[in-house]
């Protein structure tokens, strides 16, 4: 079976509710067309985001340019909610993703299953708002073949929002642009980023902090190009962690 999402889905809350649960889930294939809208979000001053889960347990699932899914809190108070999109084979992500919450709420969690993640300022992935609980991944580890996603580090791009990033690749991660954690987060407090690689962690242009924490693991080698750096200004930690001999006891 396949599915083709092109209208509009709503499970919000009234004031002071919460958000339900969409499942977009097929077989064969998933796709979320331009114009494709998801809710599960608090529609008051007061509420809690939902929990929407887009997949294709056997095939591919693509979210085009256009299409939107929302599952932020309250304009005053809640969290927002929680975004799956996965598929067993390919992994298309050019929509957008929404993940607001009130000043002292939790942003929404994402979720994906990629391959490779490249953070680069040409990227057209983005997850606005999303902030996942103290050491829970915003991008996770998958057994199947996934994604190539490409994401947007400067400020207002993928990472608006966040306070800790946490990155996992079952290949490799590249920064293959500047980035600037304080600026990608935008003024949400101090930052922490988590990059987490099972072959390669590729440094290929300037990474820089303000207080901020960074930890990079790869199971192979985790790799700063020549005349590039890694910076951390004031107080903050650098935690760099790789298993050259690529048997996994790297974390």
């Amino acid at each position: 079976t396949r599915i083709i999402q092109r209208g509009s889905i709503s499970d919000n809350a009234a004031e002071s509710g919460q958000a339900g649960r969409i499942q977009v889930i097929s077989v064969e294939g998933t796709l979320l067309t331009e114009g494709s809208i998801l809710e599960a979000r608090s529609s008051g001053q007061d509420g809690r985001g939902g929990d929407i889960r887009v997949n294709a347990t056997q095939g591919n699932t693509e979210m085009r340019s256009g299409s939107q899914i929302n599952v932020s809190g309250g304009a005053l108070s809640g969290d927002a909610g929680f975004i799956d999109l996965s598929a067993a084979e390919q992994l298309g992500f050019h929509g957008q993703m929404i993940g607001i919450a009130a000043p002292g709420y939790q942003g929404g969690r994402v979720t994906f299953d990629p391959l490779d993640i490249n953070i680069a300022n040409s990227g057209t992935q983005s997850v606005d708002g999303g902030n996942a609980p103290p050491g829970t991944p915003d991008e996770q580890f998958t057994e199947s073949p996934g994604a190539i996603l490409t994401f947007d580090p400067r400020a207002g791009g993928a990472f608006n929002g966040f306070q800790e990033i946490y990155l996992q690749a079952t290949r490799d991660i590249n920064i293959n642009s500047p980035w600037d954690l304080n600026a990608s987060v935008g003024p949400t407090g101090i930052p922490s980023l988590i990059l987490e690689a099972q072959r390669h962690i590729r440094v290929n242009q300037n990474l820089s902090t303000a207080n901020g924490n960074i930890t990079l693991r790869a199971n192979n080698d985790v790799a700063l190009a020549s005349n590039r750096s890694i910076t951390i200004a004031g107080t903050g930690s650098l935690n760099i962690t790789a298993d050259a001999d690529g048997n996994g006891s790297g974390f």
